[in-house]
């Protein structure tokens, strides 16, 4: 629930309590309001440009606060779009089918998605690993010994990233266009398709090629299988040792070589 939510739900529950003829189903309904801002409230990860968003793309903007934005922003009357990272952590409440609830907007034939890791779970198991890390080097182990575990909090967080990337590739759907940062224009991307860190096109790993065999499955059950086969075999083979990612479109190629040549000069 977003601020903005909470606020609106606290003004309506406030408005329903103890009113009129109604009043028992009204003071249900306060209460489901009640309980609904009680969800934690979630702040925006990102902004997007309304300007951006008429010319038909969009660049997320990393900024904090709205109220960081330029003065010639404010001026022009421009309001930031609020981004948010997932919808509320309780489900909506919906008639029951049978005695098995519901969730709103859920169908029972919808793919489940894989979530990347959140905080503070992304945290805390990094500080785990590094504390026993930091024991065992201290009782003469190699850190080497422990990168295994290193490697499986970049795993957890990489997979449904490469799971949603196969997707995207499979239908096509990878972006188009490549825009360094709001300040540079986009330009085009050509022949957009996946790359792993290791160098091979997606495309033309037999790997890779031997799992669209796979039967009796969804597609999105071979992107996950994919996903998992891709991760294993570059952890069994030293890693990502640039820290770009797993899998690269071309885009995100196009991105790295910039950074690399801006900080080259």
């Amino acid at each position: 629930m977003t601020p903005t939510q909470r606020r609106a739900a606290l003004r309506l529950a406030d408005a329903l309590t103890g009113v009129g003829f109604v009043a028992n189903d009204l003071n249900l309904a306060a209460a489901l309001l009640r309980e609904l801002a009680a969800e934690p409230v979630q702040e925006p990860v990102a902004y997007i440009d309304p300007r951006q968003l008429a010319a038909g793309y969009v660049t997320l903007l990393c900024i904090t606060r709205p109220e960081y934005r330029s003065y010639a922003d404010v001026a022009e009357g421009i309001h930031y779009t609020p981004v948010y990272l997932h919808p509320p952590q309780q489900p909506m409440r919906c008639p029951t089918a049978g005695a098995r609830p519901l969730e709103c907007g859920v169908s029972p034939l919808q793919e489940k998605q894989m979530e990347r890791l959140q905080y503070p779970l992304n945290h805390e198991w990094h500080a785990a690993v590094n504390r026993h890390s930091d024991e065992r080097r201290a009782a003469g182990n190699e850190w080497r010994k422990t990168r295994f575990m290193y490697d499986a909090t970049t795993m957890a967080d990489e997979v449904p990233r490469m799971v949603m990337l196969f997707k995207q590739e499979r239908e096509n759907a990878l972006p188009q266009k490549h825009q360094q940062c709001s300040m540079q224009a986009p330009v085009p991307v050509k022949d957009n398709h996946l790359t792993c860190c290791k160098g091979v096109n997606t495309r033309e790993c037999p790997h890779l090629l031997a799992l669209d065999k796979i039967e009796r499955c969804t597609p999105a059950d071979v992107d996950t299988a994919k996903a998992w086969t891709c991760a294993a075999h570059i952890v069994s083979t030293g890693g990502d040792m640039m820290g770009e990612g797993y899998l690269l479109c071309v885009d995100d190629r196009m991105f790295w070589d910039n950074v690399h040549a801006s900080l080259a000069q």
